[in-house]
């Protein structure tokens, strides 16, 4: 009797600790697959989260565009055309928005590079840049370009010559903090690009990248073969004589010439 209730005992401790060992193995189980879960979660949040930090990235930069057509736009140079495609002389002007020598150039000769484009005889590629960020303490330069590039972007090549032409007027000092975002906006507003999204672009620095690589673009040409200069301007792929860029007879008188096919200089 006592070998009998001993065997009994023996086969409930038996039993008890399969049940145990059965209820680990379930345990050990449901932890696994409770950290792969949780393993999973956290590889898809990281997906979503470097899918959205590359979203963010492209959409923080790239390069502005404009609608196309004979009014212009933006090409692969990193120019912003102004006038009509079908204009017999091409001007290219390499500029930056803090240059005060560009502001001359711009001060004398604009109005008259505006008649030639209302005439049809010219179209002019700005290809503005920005390598005096040290002439000022806000990285001015950077800055109007990159407000520039938001105008081309939300509006057309017009309003940005309009928004050019505004610059150039109220251009500050060298040595200054120049304008702040908020009066880059104003001359944006000011010049028609009105849309929500521009006052954002300018503050954010949205084509910053762009305009990095359109000073590296434009220091890496032929046209800057001797030196980074503005203004650089060139004439059916001539580079003027920077003493013509203030002669706004002489330089009207050679984009006549050129117009009829004679000699430029």
């Amino acid at each position: 009797m006592a070998k009998t209730n001993k065997r009994r005992d023996d086969e409930r401790r038996t039993a008890a600790a399969a049940k145990v060992a059965d209820m680990r193995r379930e345990q050990q189980v449901a932890e696994r697959r409770r950290r792969s879960m949780i393993v999973g979660a956290i590889v898809a949040a990281v997906i979503v989260v470097v899918v959205g930090v590359f979203i963010v990235v492209k959409n923080s930069g790239g390069t502005p565009t404009v609608a196309s057509g004979s009014v212009g736009g933006t090409t692969g140079n990193y120019g912003i055309i102004v006038g009509k495609a079908s204009a017999p002389v091409s001007m290219v002007a390499y500029e930056d928005f803090q240059c005060p020598i560009c502001k001359q150039f711009e001060d004398t000769s604009g109005s008259m590079l505006a008649q030639e484009i209302a005439r049809g005889k010219l179209k002019i590629e700005y290809r503005p840049i920005a390598f005096l960020d040290q002439e000022s303490s806000t990285t001015y330069s950077t800055r109007a370009l990159n407000a520039a590039a938001c105008v081309v972007n939300y509006t057309n090549s017009a309003t940005f010559k309009k928004f050019h032409d505004l610059l150039y007027a109220n251009q500050p000092a060298e040595g200054s903090a120049g304008l702040p975002d908020s009066q880059l906006v104003a001359y944006a507003k000011q010049a028609g690009a009105t849309a929500p999204d521009v006052a954002s672009c300018i503050s954010s620095l949205q084509f910053k990248s762009w305009t990095v690589s359109a000073t590296t673009a434009a220091s890496e040409s032929s046209a800057m073969a001797g030196g980074i200069s503005t203004p650089t301007v060139l004439l059916n792929g001539n580079k003027l004589n920077n003493a013509l860029l203030y002669n706004p007879a002489q330089l009207s008188s050679v984009i006549e010439s050129a117009a009829s096919g004679k000699s430029q200089q």
